[in-house]
């Protein structure tokens, strides 16, 4: 079972009851991310440890799709040092969920990186800050068969800039990035496409979108709005201090969380529980900040002394990642699990040596395994792409 530190300042009622929280914990299933792994899943995390093959540059998004998980990034090759061995995979790759060894049969290749990952009717839609993709004219967005990486039509889906975010919500996926037009209509940093691949009228209700760029897309509680995070001030047409929330029929939404600070300050990712909303933030300094989805009000906030760049959620615990080495003033280098009600802090340090910048990028959980992206020499033994228990 983890154990949770006290953060300095907790007031003592509230550390009482995390005290008696703690005796429940559970210790598998869901809450296993809390302490450890099974023996089975242990077993299988250190074999796809041992047989990853991995990318010889950054990683900035994981995807997963059954048996398999994509990456994308800035990458020209993934390699095995086990096998000595290598395959030429270009910014992008698909990998087993099992081995970790790449897909035989997919190879697409893109001359920008890529950024953001998503399938959606049957479909690999990805995202970045390409041109084109193999060797065909796509302007920042993509799609692609899901087994052979061959390309599919877009349907007019060119952009004028990068695309930092998709996500797929019941019957659409949602687009964000720093672009201002797609094909000829003016859309900026903010569209939705519909289940043919075309650009689907009113979602948002204003074009304008967010006036500076957007950085993540998320489902809000109950999946009847999309959380939107970025480094805007307005959201359509509206002030948002770069995170704000945007329904289904394109409305924004009254929810407004306090801006943790007036400048540089973007929200780079973002998930959400059934009654919060987890926000990683950059400086100065970084944060990972809780909100509570009924009144837009901090739930609690822990400060880092580097970007939080990434977070996911595992049962009743928050994983983030970034540059930092510390979390609420405990050393945590590049990794770190926080409580999801409380925002304590696990005392479970994972090792890692080398660089810290720009870290830890990118977070997915799937069959029982945390798989960490990004730009780092060493996390448990990895470098660009990790796997760990959750």
């Amino acid at each position: 079972m983890a154990t949770f530190k006290i953060r300095r300042g907790m007031p003592a009622g509230l550390v009482g009851l995390l005290a008696i929280a703690m005796i429940g914990l559970p210790v598998s299933g869901a809450g296993a991310a809390q302490g450890g792994s099974t023996g089975k899943s242990s077993g299988k995390l250190s074999a796809l440890q041992s047989r990853m093959w991995r990318p010889d540059g950054t990683v900035n998004v994981v995807a997963t799709h059954g048996k398999s998980f994509y990456i994308g990034g800035d990458f020209k090759n993934v390699w095995n040092s086990s096998l000595t061995k290598s395959q030429r995979r270009v910014r992008i790759a698909a990998l087993s969920s099992k081995t970790g060894a790449p897909i035989k049969a997919f190879h697409p290749h893109a001359n920008g990186e890529v950024d953001a990952i998503a399938v959606f009717h049957r479909a690999l839609y990805i995202g970045g800050d390409f041109t084109k993709v193999n060797g065909k004219s796509r302007h920042h967005l993509a799609v692609l068969r899901l087994s052979t990486g061959k390309l599919l039509p877009v349907k007019g889906l060119r952009l004028d800039g990068p695309v930092y975010s998709l996500l797929h919500l019941r019957n659409r996926l949602y687009v964000g990035g720093d672009f201002r037009y797609v094909g000829k209509v003016h859309q900026a940093r903010l569209f939705s496409v519909n289940p043919s691949g075309h650009l689907a009228e009113g979602w948002p209700a204003s074009p304008r979108g967010a006036n500076g760029p957007v950085f993540s897309l998320a489902a809000a509680p109950g999946h009847k709005a999309v959380l939107v995070g970025g480094h805007f001030h307005q959201l359509l047409n509206k002030p948002k201090v770069n995170l704000g929330a945007v329904s289904l029929r394109g409305r924004l939404m009254k929810w407004t969380p306090p801006a943790v600070c007036l400048r540089d300050c973007p929200v780079r990712d973002l998930v959400a529980s059934r009654k919060l909303v987890y926000a990683g933030i950059d400086g100065p300094g970084g944060r990972i900040r809780a909100y509570r989805w009924s009144t837009g009000r901090t739930a609690w906030a822990d400060k880092t002394d580097g970007d939080v760049d990434a977070v996911a959620l595992v049962g009743d615990t928050v994983l983030i990642g970034g540059h930092f080495t510390e979390v609420s003033d405990l050393a945590h280098k590049m990794f770190a699990i926080v409580d999801s009600a409380t925002g304590a802090v696990s005392d479970r340090v994972e090792t890692s040596s080398g660089t810290t910048f720009p870290g830890i990028l990118d977070i997915r959980v799937s069959h029982g395994v945390a798989l960490l992206g990004g730009a780092f020499d060493d996390v448990a033994g990895q470098g660009r792409l990790a796997a760990v228990a959750p």
